[in-house]
């Protein structure tokens, strides 16, 4: 084996590793937010960026909530449009809180895949 076959097969090896490393540094970003209860994204600690969760369903269509109408729930503040909107979600908040705490589903999925994905590069011989 000469220098120059030893050298591809270990850059080839390092790149893996590099890309396995960088794709698994960016996918761990939404897997520590999912295991957080609500998604509040990077600034601030209000649910669904302020929107009233009740209004999906009783109005049909995304109404901005108000600070005056807030309630903090799994350690989030969330706002409704009225007070109404509040009592009905304090009554049975898992019946108007997005699922999986407002974190993208296909996000954590795709995280998963890729997470196998740099198990199996690991694994193979040089």
């Amino acid at each position: 084996m000469n220098y120059s076959t030893l050298f591809f097969q270990l850059f080839k090896r390092s790149a893996f590793y590099l890309i396995g490393s960088l794709i698994l540094f960016l996918g761990l970003n939404q897997a520590l937010m999912a295991d957080t209860k609500i998604n509040t994204g990077y600034f601030g600690n209000v649910a669904i960026k302020g929107y009233d969760p009740v209004a999906y369903f009783t109005e049909g269509k995304a109404m901005e909530g108000s600070e005056d109408h807030a309630l903090k729930w799994l350690g989030a503040n969330w706002h409704f449009a009225s007070n109404e909107h509040k009592e009905m979600f304090a009554a049975t908040p898992t019946a108007y809180a997005p699922q999986y705490g407002g974190h993208c589903a296909t996000g954590i999925k795709d995280f998963q895949a890729k997470f196998a994905e740099v198990a199996q590069i690991g694994r193979i011989s040089p």
